[in-house]
This record gives C-alpha cells, sequence and structure tokens, in this order.
C-alpha cells in the first residue's frame, strides 16, 4: 500500500493513510463501547477474534474505526431482537497480514 491512496467507499472517496492498526484493540475498544447499549435493547454482543489475528496491520486505523463504528451503530439501531457479532480472522493461513472483519446482525438488511 503507498503511504496515501483512495478507496472507494459506496459513492464516496475516502483518502487513507497507511500506518499501524490494532485490530484486536480496536474490536475489543469499540465493544465496550456499544455494548451498554446492546445491554440496553435486551441484545446480545459477541466478539470473535480469531487466535491468528497479528497485533498490528497495515493500515489506515482512523478509516478503519469509523467503518466499523458505522456499521455497528447500523447493527444495533436496526436490531430489534438477537444479536449483534463482530469478528476478525485471517482468511488466508498463508497472509497472516490479511484480515477480514465483519458486523453480523439480524436486523432487517439494506
Amino acid at each position: 500500500m503507498r503511504a496515501s491512496s483512495w478507496v472507494v467507499v459506496g459513492l464516496v472517496l475516502v483518502g487513507c493513510r497507511a500506518g499501524d492498526a490494532e485490530v484486536v484493540v480496536l474490536l475489543a475498544g469499540r465493544a465496550s463501547k456499544f455494548r451498554p447499549i446492546a445491554d440496553g435493547k435486551g441484545l446480545g454482543l459477541d466478539v470473535r477474534l480469531d487466535e491468528r489475528l497479528p497485533m498490528r496491520v497495515v493500515g489506515d486505523a482512523l478509516r478503519l474505526r469509523q467503518v466499523l463504528v458505522n456499521l455497528a451503530d447500523n447493527a444495533l439501531k436496526f436490531t430489534e431482537r438477537g444479536g449483534i457479532t463482530m469478528m476478525a480472522w485471517c482468511p488466508e493461513p498463508s497472509a497472516p497480514r490479511r484480515v477480514r472483519i465483519e458486523v453480523a446482525d439480524k436486523g432487517m438488511g439494506l
């Protein structure tokens, strides 16, 4: 990844800055912020982290946090019962620096 690149997210161009993103810390931190909201709605909030996850990956931590917050916020808004799961794992054992992050919920879809 170049020091500065552009990524298309939906219809919005987002500037990305290469750096270290701490995936485990980011997910755990966001989960602790959203847990009281989930508890207040009677929803479960599950965080699943692959044991092979590296502590740091190259990426734009600010943008990653923004995307994760938006996904989790929408999941909390539109899920009335059940729960929300935030997951991170290495999809390819041969590429340990590649991480997949997913927010799954039982709310109505997009």
